[in-house]
């Protein structure tokens, strides 16, 4: 372990000095060979620096690789690549002639100059970049094949060179360990050829986007020309794989029909009357469709302006906010909720706006919308809730803060006088957190922070954290909803991943958890730093986060299902005022009431000022 650790550290120097006299080259010493030459070295470097550390990750313990995992080495290696071989490649392209177009192409191939004259240049042909798709791997492999791969002027390192500039994502990370040879040509092609050439797959997408488009539901030429143009566009792609779709007409007919709209529907069922027992040919289907949005397209050139318009400004008039004519609703509006809450009661009366769900047709008294103040669950908006004064208790104001925290000032006669309230010791309720190793899709574990919440129906990940992981996203759109169910507060997730989590505790624990993308899950937790003593019926267990009591962002929420897989037995109970520990396979996870002692906890000073205009308030938070 220790040699392949000095070899990890060696090839990190070895890459880095590389890099830092790249730097320092002379510009007339930037040649083509030069520069391939380097990134040749440059591949050989980090596929041997890749093989050592999936070896140390498979051989060894985490907790047994001490500093190359603290110093991350390997993604500081990593960055160190990614960069050095982007510079590489763009002073390569300004070095190295272009991919040759379709006129130059030709133009070599021909025995004379005189058998091809043109007056009209042509556009250069860009080959686009693949990703790994396979829908798109067809249209690709045929332009590249014209462009480079049976192009005889282009020897097989430029050829391969060229291939690699243009993959990108997964298609990219196959080929990464190849280095730039004339013998690798042949083996990554036929690599990418035999991985994303899957016809039965690529039918299947087709067949799911032709049989999954949109409905028309109403006479739209746009929406009959784009249900035509995608059904032409499949039927192309199925055709082109080998397919006979010669025999199909009546059941892409069929499937065609079911998403037209009824007057549409109405009018192929009268055309198809008038030939009685003849079968329809998708061609006659196809036709009728073409008649059929021209026609519209036609009337709607006829419809009056004054229609028009008007139906415009009513689309508009729905959504435009009464109180600064912008282009959103009232409860959006952030200059309507920076007022005083007795400010926007009284535009709302001016305006005749429904309190409860400011609608603008109906009273507040006749409004059916199940939300209420969050405050005092009246039937009012939040935005107009007024917080009631006591006039007899005078003396006690309260400042609200940002988080809703009351905190109560003993209001002074005389100015400039401080009141000061020592504190000894604070309570905090602690939230089960457990540091955990996510699998990247390059293969690469990242250590995440996530809070075990046993209330949660399901598992959520934030937007930074399946970024980091590079992990295939899933439409589901989704809506989030917590304490009370308000609409208002819900959040929506539009995508989940499936992402594969190991115990560090235990390496050989390892689960898959289905998380909803949500752009944050909470806080810092917890809020502030928390001082403990060692309590010594929790010594000599292994937390699943050793660093719970110091701030820090979650990235990961494990819901109830995996709750319920990871509980071990063991319970540790400390009496009051001190957590509960619970066994898991994450390791020990601390929750319950805190009670924080630190000796050089600062006390908490609240001072009122008072001047001659106005009274100001500063608070100072240990």
């Amino acid at each position: 372990m220790d040699s392949l650790i000095k070899v990890q550290i060696n090839t990190n120097k070895i890459i880095n000095k590389a890099y830092t006299n790249f730097k320092k080259s002379p510009k007339e010493r930037l040649t083509a060979g030069y520069l391939e030459t380097r990134l040749a070295a440059l591949e050989t470097q980090w596929c041997m620096f890749s093989e050592n550390h999936n070896n140390l990750i498979s051989k060894f313990n985490i907790e047994d690789l001490g500093k190359y995992i603290e110093c991350d080495i390997y993604e500081v290696t990593e960055e160190l690549y990614f960069e050095y071989k982007a510079e590489l490649k763009d002073k390569l392209s300004q070095i190295q002639p272009v991919v040759p177009t379709f006129s130059e192409s030709h133009y070599s191939n021909c025995k004379s100059k005189d058998q091809f004259q043109s007056s009209v240049k042509l556009p250069r042909i860009t080959i686009p970049t693949f990703s790994g798709s396979y829908t798109e791997w067809t249209s690709f492999r045929d332009l590249f094949m014209s462009l480079v791969h049976t192009n005889q002027t282009l020897d097989n390192v430029q050829k391969l060179y060229y291939l690699k500039c243009h993959l990108s994502g997964e298609a990219e990370q196959l080929l990464r360990h190849f280095p730039i040879t004339s013998g690798n040509y042949d083996v990554c092609w036929n690599l990418l050829d035999d991985r994303y050439n899957n016809k039965r797959f690529i039918a299947n997408s087709v067949l799911n986007r032709f049989i999954n488009q949109g409905n028309v539901s109403t006479e739209s030429a746009s929406d009959l020309k784009k249900l035509l143009d995608t059904s032409n566009e499949c039927i192309n792609a199925l055709i082109n794989l080998g397919f006979q779709t010669d025999t199909w007409d009546m059941i892409v007919i069929y499937i065609l029909c079911t998403k037209l709209d009824i007057e549409t529907r109405k009018m192929w069922e009268t055309k198809l009357s008038e030939t009685q027992d003849s079968l329809p040919t998708y061609k006659q289907f196809a036709v009728f469709l073409q008649q059929r949005f021209r026609s519209l397209e036609f009337l709607d050139d006829k419809v009056p302006k004054n229609i028009a318009s008007s139906k415009v400004l009513h689309a508009t008039e729905s959504i435009l906010c009464p109180f600064c004519s912008s282009n959103h609703k009232l409860f959006h509006c952030k200059q309507f909720a920076k007022q005083e809450p007795h400010s926007r009661r009284n535009f709302v009366k001016l305006k005749k706006i429904c309190f409860n769900c400011f609608g603008s047709n109906h009273s507040v008294y006749s409004c059916r919308a199940p939300s209420r103040c969050r405050i005092c669950h009246r039937k009012h908006h939040s935005l107009l809730h007024v917080h009631a004064i006591n006039t007899q208790a005078s003396n006690v104001p309260k400042v609200h803060t940002e988080n809703s925290l009351n905190i109560d000032i003993v209001k002074q006669n005389k100015p400039c006088k401080n009141v000061t309230q020592h504190v000894s010791s604070q309570s905090h309720v602690l939230l089960a957190t457990a540091l955990v190793n996510a699998k990247s899709k390059a293969g690469t574990c990242k250590t995440l922070r996530s809070i075990v919440d046993p209330g949660s129906q399901t598992s959520f990940i934030t937007e930074s954290a399946a970024q980091l992981l590079g992990l295939p996203k899933e439409q589901s759109k989704s809506r989030v909803s917590g304490l009370g169910g308000d609409r208002d507060s819900e959040v929506t997730s539009g995508y989940v991943v499936n992402l594969q989590i190991q115990s560090l505790v235990d390496p050989r624990f390892n689960m898959q958890v289905k998380a909803h993308i949500i752009k944050t899950i909470t806080t810092l937790l917890p809020e502030n730093k928390i001082a403990v003593q060692k309590w010594s019926n929790l010594s000599g267990i292994r937390l699943a986060d050793p660093k719970f009591n110091t701030p820090n962002k979650i990235d990961l929420l494990l819901g109830a299902e995996v709750y319920g897989q990871i509980i071990d037995d063991g319970l540790i109970r400390s009496g009051p005022d001190m957590p509960v520990a619970q066994n898991s396979k994450l390791g020990w996870i601390l929750s319950g009431t805190l009670l924080s002692t630190d000796e050089n906890q600062r006390d908490e000073i609240i001072h009122t000022r008072k001047s001659k205009k106005k009274k100001k308030t500063r608070i100072i938070m240990s």
